[in-house]
């Protein structure tokens, strides 16, 4: 059975999701998913009937706090029609993932992490938990209070990084509910985004020093710069991605626009930056990777662009650019 690739954009309008083919790294369009507003970031579930998306706001549906929303996924066209929305208590949620028939929502601003069950034909229940964060970090514009930016399921935990309090939680799972375990604290005023994992590696990218920290069982063992050395401007790291080879960690500037590639040492996980790439385009926010291509939205300049990964090297070449509103999240599905 001949498979086929879809990619879906979520951005920060309120016309929903863009919808496109991908074909030798061109992007074709398709059209939109049901409106659904600022669906800033994206995850699917283990059989792709079902996209799952945040959406970034104050205020959803008249209540205060943000939304999640489900869509159906057709498996021979790969159209999105909304399924059902629900609050999830908390205002800006902008990432969330599933795990044991659970979605788990980060609401940035709140500092909380939102629980909400997923019903039998995979639409979303009602709020059944909410999880708060405390403290603060020592950036007084973007560090005030916490700021869970990431969730995640790693073996035995869900991972939660959080900006504002510059840690990562690890929650166990008990009774269906999240109790705290531990913590890995980074350095303050770093501001952590997401995390990749690799074997006993962890890979941190910090949004605020524009950093990649490697852990290895708790412990940093490397921190590196995603910037060259005489770059003094502003930016701010975003996404970060292994390669499905597991050679190489790519990770998104935004401010200095651009790609930094790294290759990763087999045995110690320890980190050579390779190059840093122009993304063509303004504030890339996020990017996806699939076989041997990486998609990157730059936001500012309303732009997906595509790039051949070289398999042997890392580097990237630009192939294709394709103009979309806004963009800030991409998720790549097969669909067979």
């Amino acid at each position: 059975m001949i498979s086929k690739k879809m990619v879906y954009v979520g951005t920060y309008t309120k016309d929903g999701i863009y919808i496109f083919d991908f074909e030798n790294g061109k992007l074709i369009e398709k059209g939109l998913s049901d409106p659904t507003i600022n669906p800033s970031y994206l995850v699917q579930n283990d059989d792709y009937s079902i996209l799952y998306s945040v959406n970034e706001t104050a205020e959803f549906n008249g209540t205060n706090g943000g939304g999640v929303s489900a869509f159906k996924i057709d498996q021979e066209t790969g159209e999105l029609t909304l399924f059902n929305s629900q609050k999830t208590e908390g205002k800006h949620p902008c990432h969330l993932c599933l795990v044991e028939n659970n979605l788990f929502v980060a609401n940035y601003t709140e500092g909380t992490i939102s629980q909400l069950p997923i019903n039998l034909d995979g639409s979303i229940g009602e709020i059944s938990h909410v999880y708060k964060h405390v403290g603060s970090g020592p950036n007084k514009e973007r560090q005030e209070a916490p700021h869970v930016h990431f969730v995640t399921h790693h073996q035995t935990h869900l991972c939660a990084v959080d900006l504002g309090i510059d840690q990562i939680l690890y929650y166990r799972f008990e009774n269906n509910e999240l109790i705290k375990d531990y913590n890995i604290s980074l350095k303050p005023g770093s501001g952590p985004r997401h995390l990749a994992f690799l074997n006993s590696f962890t890979y941190v990218v910090n949004e605020l020093s524009s950093e990649v920290v490697v852990i290895k069982e708790r412990n940093i063992i490397q921190i590196v710069s995603t910037l060259p050395s005489n770059f003094s401007e502003n930016s701010y790291a975003a996404a970060i991605k292994i390669s499905p080879d597991y050679q190489f960690l790519y990770v998104s500037n935004r401010g200095y626009d651009s790609i930094a590639i790294y290759k990763i040492d087999e045995l110690s996980g320890m980190l050579t930056l390779i190059d840093i790439v122009s993304t063509l385009g303004v504030f890339p926010r996020d990017f996806s990777i699939i076989d041997d291509y990486l998609l990157v939205c730059n936001q500012q300049s309303s732009s997906v662009v595509s790039f051949k990964i070289d398999q042997k090297t890392g580097q990237l070449t630009s192939l294709y650019s394709i103009s979309v509103p806004n963009p800030v999240c991409i998720k790549i599905i097969e669909l067979k």
